[in-house]
């Protein structure tokens, strides 16, 4: 279904955007807090586990410890204990938990074991908000493209005058300032 499609991208985006650990960009900061546990010849077939731990070196989000996301390629749902990560807090990410996608809503983590629970076909997105700090999306600013994006028609606020209130400081991609 085109529209489930299409929330769904639009929640990945949201995830994308709701945390600076997804765009580390630098090479050093990459090879430090980005590992693939249960990687290697031992990997179980169709399980992809990327963390990012945010907890070594500088803190890049002050509100995340980590993120953790596990893709399941497979044709059946896996579970499995995730090296070096009995103990740890994870959640799915609050996007997900509310999101378009169902069958997400599924994945679960186990923070006793490390152990996570996803089901096949589907990529789940795991924080562990640092203490005091607010996952991302629960501070009450928008983050990633805006509610209207997607859907055809104008926006109601186009045609006035200024940025809409969603607007995050640039426009068409080009900071102030810029040509």
């Amino acid at each position: 279904d085109i529209a489930l499609s299409s929330e769904v991208t639009l929640d990945l985006l949201r995830m994308r955007s709701s945390t600076p650990l997804f765009t580390l960009g630098d090479a050093d900061l990459i090879r430090q807090k980005v590992t693939f546990p249960n990687a290697g010849a031992d990997a179980t077939a169709g399980l992809l586990v990327m963390r990012i731990d945010d907890t070594v070196g500088e803190d890049v989000d002050p509100a995340l410890e980590g993120v953790v996301t596990v893709f399941n390629a497979s044709d059946e749902p896996l579970t499995e204990a995730i090296d070096d990560m009995a103990g740890l807090e994870y959640r799915l990410h609050e996007v997900q938990a509310h999101g378009a996608d169902e069958v997400v809503k599924g994945a679960t983590w186990d923070a006793a074991t490390g152990t996570v629970t996803i089901p096949a076909h589907t990529v789940a997105v795991f924080v562990a908000p640092q203490a005091g700090g607010e996952e991302p999306g629960d501070d009450g600013k928008r983050t990633g493209p805006p509610e209207h994006a997607g859907e055809t028609g104008r926006p109601d606020h186009a045609g006035e005058q200024g940025p809409p209130d969603h607007a995050n400081g640039k426009a068409n991609g080009r900071t102030e300032g810029e040509g």
